[in-house]
């Protein structure tokens, strides 16, 4: 059931976006036409209550519990429940990785866009505000994306990396914490390209522009 919840939690948040097949990947993602759902739809409400979200995460949280419980009462239980643990870790990974977005977009405004120099806040934060938000939500995300990470599938590691760039981008330029997390991600990028003939290339390129 929460798997099932937080899919159409997903499908709610991206309700409206333009993601039709064949959209020219060079399109920037402000570019993506987004509809405005009416007050009256059905789907206003949930999402724009986060509610339903914590809801989630909070019952998503104990059902880790209660998988832990049974591997320390049966570990002749582990590699059938290991999986499912992954599977739990990297989704409340990515739900913080989504309630970031806010304070890393607010962040990244008020700190290098032009349009908003004069703005001392925006969605009700102030730059220093969202960057501490940004930062530690990012960081529970990496705490839980570290405990998905399957040794058999370079895409979880991908998932690690990018969220460490991520974290980097709310550090000062060129500071040592965002050195440190860009060259962090960089070695697991280049890792998961040895063993997929390139396959996230763009990613790590991205990075080291």
């Amino acid at each position: 059931m929460l798997t099932a919840l937080d899919d159409f939690l997903d499908i709610v948040d991206n309700f409206g976006k333009d993601t039709l097949e064949g959209l020219d990947e060079d399109q920037e993602e402000d570019e993506i036409d987004e509809v405005e759902l009416p007050f009256e739809h059905p789907l206003f409400a949930i999402r724009d209550d986060d509610m339903y979200n914590q809801w989630w995460r909070d019952h998503t949280h104990t059902f880790l519990e209660n998988v832990d419980k049974h591997l320390e009462a049966k570990p002749d239980k582990k590699d059938e429940l290991a999986h499912l643990r992954r599977e739990i870790c990297r989704r409340l990974g990515q739900s913080y990785l989504q309630e970031a977005e806010i304070p890393s977009s607010v962040f990244t405004s008020l700190s290098y866009d032009d349009d908003y120099k004069d703005e001392e806040e925006l969605h009700g934060l102030t730059q220093e505000e969202a960057q501490v938000a940004a930062q530690e939500l990012i960081a529970r995300a990496l705490k839980y994306l570290t405990q998905a990470e399957d040794k058999e599938e370079p895409e979880t590691w991908v998932d690690i990396a990018e969220a460490m760039i991520s974290l980097g981008n709310l550090y000062d330029v060129d500071s040592e914490e965002q050195e440190s997390l860009y060259k962090d991600a960089e070695a697991i990028l280049n890792k998961a390209n040895n063993v997929t003939n390139g396959k996230y290339k763009d990613v790590l390129d991205n990075l080291l522009q």
